[in-house]
Parts: structure tokens; C-alpha cells; sequence
């Protein structure tokens, strides 16, 4: 590959993926790149000799009558051979169309092609690492190239080489300090591709460049400079706008009056503008324009000096408010707002760990793509937040190592330390009028918020999920066969006969080896006061529970705290030795990383990638420790309320015990440590209240009745004209020891209300088990070839199903948990919602039963304090997947008949929203009249 080289960029379309089996191509198209422009094209139909799969027709819009007339590759051949001589071969997916290309010429009687090949896929994985999606026809969507027919061969072949020649723009923009360090990962890419940065670096060395502006070099890696956050000029306080008139006047037709918005905007400014203060909670439905609502009076308010702090459920939800919201709020305030999203340290990059990282070979080929891609990165952003590189499905070991430990964490005499991202993060949180963080950065931050911002104002969206947040993220887990897993493979590193070792490493070191064999020692004893301390916990709480009054298995106990405590105490000499063993080990592996260091010219690659997975094992065990040591100190607290429980695998053995305790509920935890840090807090979210009371609600958030107000926004759509719920009288009752019964009815009815009504549907279940079983019953023969299942757990991730799903016309959506909430899909991609159940949380489950019988001692009845509040809850969120817009119609059905035969399922019925015709009929009856309305 030269300056002269001649790319030929190929995209074929085949009837299939395997010529062993038969498969051919059905049409090729090949577009030649030569000093960067496209200089010539070539494409035809091919004659595949078989016909062509319905699915590709349908794909590629192909068809056989197309191709009956067109000539067989056999034809074709060697003028496309003789074409490619001499050439580069491109394809987007080079792995597949070049061997595939190669093995139709030696079917036809030509040797395979020996031209280098390049793909495109990974090229722009590492070039243009933020983007969401390297689907061609998204690439082209985002770079505006012009690619009108997708998944024809012509067209995408003459879109990739648009594609390609960016890519080659883009490498030739690397600092040679980028390239040398992408080079020299020794990257494992598809065919010759690796080849594009040796003949970059090749370039950048005979002709050095100067970095452009904002870019740096710091110990060896190339970062981009910070803006400089700036200070708001407050200036004389603009007057909030109160009136209809006044608000029309400032924002004109910038956005879509709504009544209800404009009311949500009252309530809160107004709440801050006078003496008498109160915490306020608001529910805004669907369609109202929530966000602004609050965004616009937190921003007036936020002229006095005061910042506001906007915590919302997740990091998505964050980014959205960033990426959409605030460029509204922009434009309809008039004074500038310094907004700034703020995550857990986790999310951040830790430069100093990273770098080094490219000093050690890895075995994993996906972590040293990762590292390429994360050097290209470091070259752009300003924040180091990694959600940036979209990696949430396979963020695995590098991230781990990678990620920031914390700010306590730094050493200032680390050669990044004045670049880091967290030190970056502070500085900009200083200088914010707004500040957007998650619930879990909420509860684990606020004291810090609080000293950053001076007790600021503090609104939280979604907030029926703060208590839930609070709790599971204040609990914590020791995995006992993990940390023995541990230390096994840290006394392994030190001595394996079998293997490369540390003992072998140092053998003429006699002051590493006597370390090395302290450290062996600590190990040794920890392992086996650490099995001795698991068989005391299996022997104390599980032994005698392992089967219950139906003769299964217990797979989780709860445990008394004070029996817990004796065992977590300085008496009891096992655990006394293992806190004590583990103060000895940093002091022990600080030894041998002295004289590791002391000697580090002397080490081979493999001593290196050996020393440092030995530190990150070492260290996993000593985190490990302090978790259980934690747990010593929260039951060391008189006041504690926390819960503890073990788990244990379903063979009942002591190997595969695990210790967690923590928060079971944050009443009382979240008015000391969240509250007291701000302002008095306004909630917000789209499903709040369970009725007119709000008592559970409150109590769920720890609040006082007497120092808030509850306000309840009308809904924004006509129920009554857009949408029907039906409840089915004859649905069978729960059979806990026969749910095929329950899952044979649910799936024969969803397949004939989807036959019925050919509606985009999704189907809301309480447990994965009954996803899992009725998606096996609807893809073995219920359901058309032309309807495709979507199900959890089963088809993919809750993003890939959600998208695939949005495409179709006659889908059907299986979910359980999550999908009962966060779902946006307008009009005609979500028309026909089914709850198959009821979404009570079961009973014996541990910590609901926990909470029961805390809320039981308590003096309250615990099925009306929580279980019913919080399944009418949930019950709202289902039904609220399906009318998101004025225009939306469509129907539930409640495969449940608790809902109408049953003296809670009227107090439920009362919370559903306002103008919802309820119907009970038999199933039969639901599948016609579900279908009339439709029609």
C-alpha cells in the first residue's frame, strides 16, 4: 500500500452465507479508488443457478426473474479476476466477502486472489470510536454519503469507498505518537488491515507533522487539551416569565404551548420564591413536556448563585437531558447556563492505569482492539467519560482495569495527574448553574455536591426509582469461591512447576525471592483461614435449612444480625487472622514491585504481562477483604438497620457460598444522608402516585406529609377515545407448581390477538422463567412466518431488542422487569400492550419477606403499605408504554382477572388514568372486540 495504490472496493450480495452448502453470488459491485477519488466502477447481476431464499429477495429486492437473464459467475470470472490484479481489496465485512469472492473463483477453476485485503467495519471502529453503530447504511447516514439502495451490491460498494477514503483522511491526521503506539499493540485485524497504520506511521515519520491545536503530548500519549470551564456572569437577574402572556412573549414559537407544562413551571418556581419552602412532588404524565418544565424554573432560580443539581435515573436519561433538553433550555433562557453531566468514577478513564496497560502484552486480541480505539479517543475528548465509546455490551477485564478508582485514589506526583479527567470533572462542577448526575451518583455523592455548590437545589426525575437505587447500591457482596479463586491464582503466579512463575522470574534475586516467599506465606494462610470462616458460616445458617417444607432446596437464607456479628468480631480468632493477614499483604507486594522496578530493563514482555496480572490478582483479593471487613463495621453499628442474607448454589454445597447485606429500606436514610446537603427537594416523573393519598410514595422517599406538597398534573391524552383496556374473566389461576398451564394460555391468546389484529405488540410478564417459556411456545408453531418474537433473554439485549423491534410492522415484544417502564414508542410501533399478570413482586422472595416482616413489626399492614402500591405502581408504568402521543391508539389487556374480581383490583382500577374504559370479558370475546376496535 503506497500513494499509487489502486483500492478496489467490493460488495457482494449473495443467496447465503456458506458456499459449502451451496450458497452463490447474486450480484457483485466494485468501485476502483486511486489518489483519493473513485476512478472507475464495475457491476453486474450474476446467475446464482438456484433460486433465491424469499428472505434475500426481501433484503436486497433481488429476484429470480432478475437474475434468469443474467450471465454465471463462470462468465464473469476472469474479467473480474484480471480486474482485481494488482489491487487492494475493500470491503466493509472483509471477512466475509473476500473469502466468499475467492471461493466462487477456485469453484469456477482460478487460484484464490493473492492481493492484500483491508475492512472498513474495524477501520472505523478505531478512526471514528464514538460512533453508535458501523451498520454501513448508519455510516453513510452519518457522514452524508449518498447511498440510496442498501444491501444491493453496487450502491453499498460505491458508499464504502466514500467510506474508505475518509478513513484514509482520518489515519493521515494521527500524531505519529498515536500511530507508533497503534503499531505497536500488534493489532489482530481482519486480513491486511493492520497495514493501513504501518504505512501511515511510515508517512508521519519522513514527513513529521505539528500537532494541531488543543492536542498535547503527555508521557508518551497524545491528549486533548480542556476547555477552561467558565465562570457565569450572572449579571442583573432576568424576570421569570408567570404569565401565559409572558411566557408566549419570550418564547414566541420556539416551543409547543402546553397548559400543563406551564403549570409545572409555576409550581416549582413559585415554591422557591417566597419563605415558606416545602418539598415538592410533582407527577407530570406522558406528554407534557416534563423536562423543560422543571429545566426552565431551575434555571431562573439559578440567577440568585444557587446551582441546581438534576438527578434523573440513568446515565442514558443524563445524556438525553445534555443532547436535547439543554439546547431548548438555551434558547429559551435569556442568560447563559454552564450545564455539565456528571457519572461515578467508574465511567471515567484513569490515564495513569491506562497507559499502563499498552506496556503489557495481551493474550485478549479484544483488549488490545479496545486500547486502539481508546488512543484514537483520547485525541478528542475532554472528559475521558468511556460511555462515549458505547461499549456498554462488552465493557469486560480491560475497563476493569482501566476504570478511575476515585479522587483519593491520585498521587500528585503521578506524571497525569494534572491531566486527569476527575480533577477536570470538579472544576467544571464548580463552575455550573446546572448539574446533571444519576441516582446512584446521588446517593453516593451528595456530601460532595454539597461542598462543591453550597448546599444547591436539588430536583430528581424518575424519582419513584431513588429509593430502589439508594438501597441496592448501599448493599454488597462477597463471592467466597471467588476470592478463593483468587488466591489460588496468585500462589500459582508465585510457584506453578507447569507454567512461567515469579519464584522462576527472580531466582537470582535472593531479596525478591525472600519477599516473594512472605507473600506466598500471607496467601497461604488466608486461603486457609478463609475456607475455615466459609464452613463456619455454611455450619452456623445453612446446614441445618437446606431444605424447605416442599422439599427444594433453600437457595438463600437471611441471617441474624447479632449471630453475624459474633462472627465478625475481633473474638473470633479465624476472622481476627484473616483482617489481620490481609493489613499484611500491600506491605508484602510492595516489596516484590520494588525490586521488580529496580530491575525493569532486565524484564522480558512476559515477565512485564506476568508481574502485572499478578498486582491486579492481589489486588482483587485484598478488595475482596475490605468488603468483608466492611461488614464488620456496619454490624459493629448499634443503630444499624441493615439486612443481611447467604446464598448458595443449588447443590447446596459451602464452595459456592455468597455473604450480602446492606439497606433494605431508605426511610430514614435518605432525608440524613441526601437531603440535608440541599435545598429542600422538588420530585418529578411521569408515574408517581398510587392514589390520592400519596402516603406510599412519601414514606418510600422519606419524606414528612407535613413539609410537602403533592401535586398531580392532568393527563395531556383522551383515554377515553384513544385506547380500551380489556380484562380477561377466564384467565387461569396461578399454579406455582404448574405454570405451563399459564404459560400455554398466554401464548395461545397473544398469538391470536396478534393474527387477529396484525398490531406491533408487547407483552409484559412478571419473571424471566415465563418469558422463556412463552417464547418457546410461540416459536414452535403459534405464531406466522411473517410475525417475528422478540423475547429478553432470549433474542438479545434490551437496546437490540427494542430496535429490531421498532422496524417491524408485526412484531411481538416479550419482556419482564425493565420493559415495564422506559419504552418510547409512538403510533403505529407499539399499538397492543398485554400484562399477563399482575406485577406483585412474589412473596418469598427474601427481601420483599424482609420488608414485610420489618413493616409488620412496625404496626402496618404490609400487603397495603407495600405490596399494593407498589404493583399498582408498576401496573401504571405497563399501561403507560402505549399512548405517548395525542395521535397514539391502541388497547391493553390484562390477562388477569384479579383485576376485576378482586376488592384491590378496584383500588388499583382507581389509579389508572383518568377516562381508560375498563371491560371484562372472556378471552374469546377480548380477541373480537380488541379487533373491532382496531378496525
Amino acid at each position: 500500500m503506497n500513494k499509487d495504490t489502486t483500492y478496489a472496493v467490493v460488495d457482494i450480495e449473495t443467496t447465503g452465507t456458506s458456499v459449502k452448502d451451496g450458497d452463490r453470488v447474486i450480484q457483485i459491485g466494485c468501485a476502483f479508488v486511486k489518489h483519493g477519488k473513485v476512478i472507475n466502477h464495475y457491476s453486474t447481476k450474476i446467475n446464482p443457478g438456484r433460486q433465491i431464499p424469499a428472505n434475500i429477495t426481501h433484503l436486497t429486492s433481488i429476484t429470480n426473474r432478475e437474475v434468469a437473464k443474467a450471465p454465471y459467475f463462470d462468465d464473469v470470472a476472469g474479467a473480474l479476476y484480471a480486474m482485481l490484479q494488482g489491487t487492494v481489496f475493500v470491503a466493509h465485512n472483509v471477512n466475509f466477502d473476500f473469502p466468499f469472492l475467492n471461493a466462487e473463483f477456485s469453484r469456477v477453476g482460478y487460484p484464490p486472489l493473492q492481493i492484500e485485503a483491508i475492512d472498513t467495519v474495524t477501520l472505523t471502529q478505531i478512526l471514528f470510536p464514538t460512533l453508535t453503530s458501523f451498520r454501513l447504511r448508519d455510516l453513510s447516514a452519518h457522514f452524508q454519503i449518498e447511498h440510496d439502495q442498501p444491501h444491493t451490491a453496487d450502491s453499498d460498494a460505491d458508499a464504502t469507498a466514500v467510506l474508505l477514503l475518509k478513513l484514509l483522511d482520518q489515519v493521515a491526521t494521527l500524531p505519529i505518537n498515536t500511530l507508533r503506539q497503534l503499531v505497536n499493540l500488534n493489532l489482530s485485524l481482519p486480513a491486511d488491515t493492520t497495514k493501513v497504520f504501518d504505512v501511515a506511521l511510515a508517512a508521519a515519520r519522513k514527513q513529521p507533522a505539528q500537532l494541531p491545536a488543543g492536542q498535547y503530548v503527555r508521557s508518551r500519549l497524545v491528549l486533548h487539551e480542556a476547555t477552561p470551564p467558565q465562570a457565569i456572569d450572572l449579571g442583573q437577574p432576568r424576570a421569570y416569565p408567570k404569565s401565559k402572556a409572558a411566557k408566549l412573549k419570550a418564547w414566541g414559537d420556539q416551543v409547543e404551548w402546553r397548559d400543563s407544562q406551564a403549570k409545572m413551571m409555576n409550581h416549582i418556581f413559585n415554591n422557591y420564591s417566597h419563605e415558606d419552602t416545602k418539598n415538592l412532588i410533582i407527577e407530570a404524565p406522558t406528554g407534557i413536556g416534563k423536562t423543560l418544565g422543571y429545566a426552565v424554573p431551575f434555571a431562573f432560580l439559578s440567577q440568585t448563585g444557587k446551582a441546581t443539581v438534576i438527578s434523573t435515573q440513568t446515565t442514558l436519561l443524563q445524556e438525553q437531558f445534555m443532547t436535547d433538553t439543554l439546547p431548548k433550555l438555551r434558547a429559551m433562557v435569556p442568560f447563559a447556563i454552564n450545564a455539565v453531566a456528571v457519572k461515578g468514577s467508574q465511567h471515567y478513564l484513569d490515564l495513569s492505569r491506562f497507559a499502563a496497560t499498552l506496556t503489557v502484552p495481551e493474550h485478549s486480541q479484544q483488549s488490545q482492539f479496545l486500547k486502539a480505539r481508546i488512543l484514537v479517543w483520547l485525541l478528542q475528548t475532554q472528559t475521558g467519560d468511556l460511555d462515549e465509546l458505547h461499549l456498554n455490551s462488552y465493557r469486560a477485564q480491560l475497563f476493569e482495569e482501566i476504570c478511575h478508582r476515585g479522587l483519593q485514589s491520585l498521587n500528585p506526583k503521578d506524571p497525569f495527574y494534572e491531566d486527569d479527567y476527575l480533577r477536570r470533572m470538579d472544576q467544571r462542577i464548580r463552575q455550573a448553574n446546572m448539574v446533571v448526575v444519576n441516582h446512584a451518583y446521588l446517593t453516593q455523592h451528595a456530601a460532595q455536591l454539597d461542598t462543591l455548590l453550597g448546599r444547591p437545589y436539588l430536583l430528581v426525575d424518575e424519582a419513584q426509582h431513588l429509593p430502589t437505587v439508594a438501597t441496592s447500591d448501599h448493599r454488597n457482596t462477597v463471592k467466597f469461591h471467588e476470592l478463593a479463586s483468587a488466591l489460588h491464582h496468585a500462589q500459582a503466579t508465585i510457584f506453578n512447576q507447569h507454567e512461567h512463575h515469579l519464584t522462576e522470574m527472580f531466582s537470582e534475586d535472593g531479596t525478591a525471592t525472600a519477599a516473594l516467599q512472605q507473600l506466598a506465606s500471607v496467601l497461604l494462610k488466608l486461603d486457609a483461614d478463609l475456607d475455615q470462616f466459609e464452613q463456619g458460616l455454611y455450619r452456623q445458617f445453612l446446614l441445618a435449612a437446606q431444605v424447605n417444607s416442599h422439599g427444594q432446596r433453600i437457595l438463600e437464607q437471611l441471617v441474624d444480625n447479632e449471630q453475624l456479628q459474633k462472627l465478625l468480631q475481633a473474638g473470633n480468632p479465624i476472622f481476627s487472622a484473616l483482617i489481620t493477614e490481609a493489613d499484611l499483604l500491600p506491605n508484602a507486594l510492595h516489596k516484590v514491585q520494588t525490586r521488580f522496578e529496580k530491575q525493569q530493563n532486565k524484564w522480558l514482555n512476559s515477565d512485564v504481562a506476568l508481574m502485572h496480572e499478578f498486582t491486579q490478582t492481589v489486588a482483587d483479593v485484598q478488595t475482596k477483604l475490605a468488603q468483608l471487613a466492611q461488614f464488620a463495621d456496619e454490624l459493629g453499628d448499634a443503630e444499624t438497620t441493615n439486612v443481611y442474607w447467604l446464598r448458595q448454589n443449588q447443590y447446596g454445597d459451602s464452595a459456592s457460598l455468597e455473604l450480602s447485606g446492606g439497606l433494605l429500606m431508605a426511610t430514614g436514610w435518605l432525608k440524613e444522608h441526601v437531603y440535608a446537603h440541599f435545598q429542600l427537594p422538588t420530585f418529578t416523573g411521569a408515574t408517581l402516585f398510587t392514589s390520592t393519598r400519596a402516603n406510599y410514595l412519601m414514606t418510600q422517599l422519606d419524606l414528612d406529609k407535613a413539609t410537602t406538597v403533592t401535586k398531580r398534573l392532568p393527563e395531556r391524552f383522551n383515554y377515553e377515545q384513544q385506547a380500551r383496556l380489556f380484562v380477561a374473566t377466564d384467565a387461569p389461576v396461578a399454579n406455582l407448581r404448574k405454570p405451563d398451564v399459564q404459560y400455554r394460555y398466554w401464548a395461545d391468546t397473544i398469538a391470536k390477538l396478534a393474527k387477529k389484529t396484525h398490531r406491533q405488540t408487547l407483552v409484559l410478564f412478571n419473571s424471566l422463567a415465563a418469558v422463556s417459556g412463552v417464547y418457546t411456545a410461540l416459536t414452535h408453531g403459534l405464531v406466522n412466518d411473517n410475525q417475528t418474537v422478540f423475547a429478553q433473554g432470549e433474542t438479545g439485549s434490551r437496546e437490540k431488542n427494542l430496535k429490531r423491534f421498532s422496524t417491524e410492522s408485526n412484531g411481538i415484544l416479550l419482556g419482564a422487569a425493565s420493559y415495564w417502564e422506559g419504552i418510547d414508542l409512538p403510533k403505529d410501533a407499539l399499538e397492543l400492550v398485554i400484562i399477563t399478570k399482575l406485577p406483585f413482586d412474589s412473596p418469598t422472595d427474601l427481601l420483599v419477606a424482609a420488608t414485610n416482616a420489618r413493616l409488620e413489626a412496625a404496626g402496618h399492614n404490609a400487603f397495603y403499605a407495600s405490596a399494593l402500591p407498589k404493583a399498582t405502581l408498576r401496573l401504571r408504568q405497563g399501561i403507560g408504554r402505549l399512548i405517548r402521543t395525542p395521535t397514539d391508539r391502541g388497547v391493553i389487556v390484562v390477562l388477569d382477572s384479579r383485576l376485576v374480581n378482586k376488592r384491590y383490583g378496584g383500588t388499583m382500577q382507581k389509579a389508572l388514568p383518568k377516562g381508560l374504559t375498563v371491560i371484562s370479558k372472556p378471552t374469546a370475546e377480548i380477541i373480537t372486540q380488541t379487533n373491532n376496535f382496531f378496525r
